[in-house]
């Protein structure tokens, strides 16, 4: 695949009347326009033949005013179709062309020159694809339309055939694996709190509030505290998901070395739970190396678990939303 310009062109297009041809189209790579009263010649070459069927042939300029000429006669949206019909025509290989099917957004490149399909008796305007229909970024990314803006969404609106979206820049940008400015302003700033509140959560909270912020997170996620009873000694926390019927075990800790981990490790298996967690604000070095390496623990047969850092805890915390929270028990 040829590199995409961060420059390119970026239209949307509706392929039939409700996207009734979109499938066809992502299936067999390439785009149909329909309009099939208008003279293929008189779009690609500006050959027309007039009632008396005389033939002209027109100047780009004059071709263009004919074919709105002609739509004024079919629709209240001529400008609108006729700028769409000559964008399909005139467009080059490098303009990015976007489509929404199947909850994600599919792009491509089609090649140089306009066909006519008459395969159907029809006169619809075909161009096929440079390369295919793609549903991926160049990197791999699926493009799925949960993880695209609601600017560029919109367009999914239109009632024409095509248009240049407002959002044509994040288009552009999803397709190539760009990170807008503005975009990375936000994650380094997200990055800056996460760090921050990494060192309010070892700095500043007692293991008493340690271990509240956990429950907390728990509680956010619809777990409900159940008590630990002879527990304690090795569960601080004891959770129970109420949709899932899922119990979880955590044990909660300011500071913690490996040996700390193993020992947990070793007492857990004799309660019964669907997964446990070993939560530490201020691991040892060894063990911030084996929280890197290897978070998970599959602990033989027996239940998995997770051991969470400060890092991971911090990032908990802030997609929660008890980042105020942090910073009021830290004050």
């Amino acid at each position: 695949m040829k590199e995409i310009q961060s420059d390119a062109d970026v239209f949307f297009i509706k392929l039939g009347s409700s996207g009734r041809f979109t499938k066809d189209c992502i299936e067999n790579n390439y785009a149909r326009l329909g309009f099939d009263h208008l003279p293929h010649e008189l779009c690609a070459n500006g050959e027309w033949v007039d009632e008396n069927g005389n033939k002209h042939q027109l100047n780009n300029k004059d071709k263009w005013e004919k074919v709105h000429q002609i739509q004024q006669e079919h629709s209240g949206t001529a400008t609108q179709d006729k700028n769409a019909i000559q964008r399909f025509y005139e467009a080059d290989e490098q303009t990015i062309w976007i489509t929404f099917f199947g909850g994600k957004m599919y792009w491509t490149r089609l090649q140089p020159g306009v066909t006519k399909d008459e395969s159907k008796k029809t006169y619809y305007k075909i161009r096929k694809c440079v390369d295919s229909w793609g549903k991926r970024s160049l990197s791999g990314e699926s493009l799925d339309e949960f993880r695209i803006s609601g600017k560029l969404l919109q367009v999914k609106n239109y009632r024409g055939t095509i248009c240049e979206p407002a959002g044509d820049e994040i288009a552009r940008c999803l397709i190539r694996d760009d990170i807008p400015g503005d975009i990375q302003t936000y994650e380094k700033v997200a990055d800056e709190l996460k760090d921050h509140l990494k060192t309010l959560i070892q700095d500043h909270l007692n293991p008493d509030n340690l271990e509240l912020l956990v429950d907390l997170i728990f509680q956010s996620r619809g777990m409900k505290r159940q008590g630990v009873g002879g527990k304690r000694e090795i569960v601080d926390l004891e959770v129970w998901n109420p949709l899932s019927h899922e119990v979880f075990f955590a044990q909660v800790k300011s500071k913690a070395t490996e040996s700390t981990l193993d020992k947990f490790l070793e007492r857990i298996d004799a309660f019964e739970s669907d997964k446990n967690y070993f939560i530490v604000s201020n691991p040892d070095q060894q063990l911030a190396d084996r929280i890197e390496y290897n978070p998970l623990v599959e602990n033989g047969n027996k239940t998995s678990v997770e051991i969470v850092g400060p890092d991971q805890l911090s990032e908990w915390a802030i997609n929660t939303g008890l980042s105020s929270w942090i910073r009021d028990k830290a004050w």
